[in-house]
């Protein structure tokens, strides 16, 4: 068991808790949890697990706070996935220090606070779901990343300027800010010129409403 690589015991009815002897697994790399009736925390001995390049622990009910420890999966490289669960509290600045992590999803928790800026270190990342939380805060311009594509804020209480600064990434080929309270004008063009209502819908205080002029439905 020591060298085992890869534990799959995801789509199971595995209930209680995490337990702690994971950390144990010094060569664990794939850890998949995903769709069982886990509850608890997040096992802090987790963590030990360095070696750890993929961690899938949605679908559960999975309470308490993302461990600021999380930065010593220093090769989490793949994804985290954590999302819907009834994991809480502010996301830690800790989490920028998973600089080679292409995909994080924490969409469907409760986590709220700020996003942290810290988070533009993740230099790698691909793809960011934070939506369906209750994260507050305007949106940083750190998430100005050169390889993200892929980002999904909807349903969170959001707040400022619509951020014109995405217009300048290259990557982001999808987009969905909508259920905030954003404000400001939408640009109608440049990137901006065939982004969807759907993507935006839902800020009342963007161009008037849910429908802003010159979008596309």
């Amino acid at each position: 068991m020591a060298n085992l690589g890869l534990l799959e015991l995801s789509d199971n009815f595995v209930n209680g808790t995490i337990p702690s002897s994971p950390g144990n697994l010094s060569q664990l790399r794939y850890l998949y949890l995903s769709y069982n009736h886990l509850t608890g925390r997040i096992p802090i001995e987790l963590t030990q697990c360095s070696l750890i390049m993929l961690l899938d622990l949605s679908f559960n009910n999975l309470q308490g706070s993302l461990p600021t420890e999380i930065s010593r999966f220093s090769n989490l490289a793949l994804s985290l996935k954590l999302s819907h669960n009834k994991l809480e509290g502010e996301l830690p600045a800790s989490i920028g220090n998973l600089a080679s992590l292409l995909a994080i999803d924490l969409l469907e928790n409760k986590f709220f606070g700020v996003i942290p800026n810290s988070i533009g270190r993740c230099i790698s990342l691909e793809y960011l779901n934070l939506s369906h939380n209750m994260l507050e805060g305007t949106i940083p311009e750190s998430l100005k990343l050169i390889n993200l594509g892929y980002l999904d804020l909807t349903f969170n209480n959001l707040t400022g300027k619509f951020p014109i600064w995405i217009g300048d990434s290259q990557m982001i080929k999808i987009l969905n800010l909508s259920y905030n309270i954003l404000t400001g004008e939408v640009p109608n063009s440049g990137r901006f010129k065939n982004l969807g209502r759907r993507s935006i819908m839902g800020n009342i205080g963007l161009f008037g409403g849910s429908k802003p002029k010159g979008l596309h439905p």
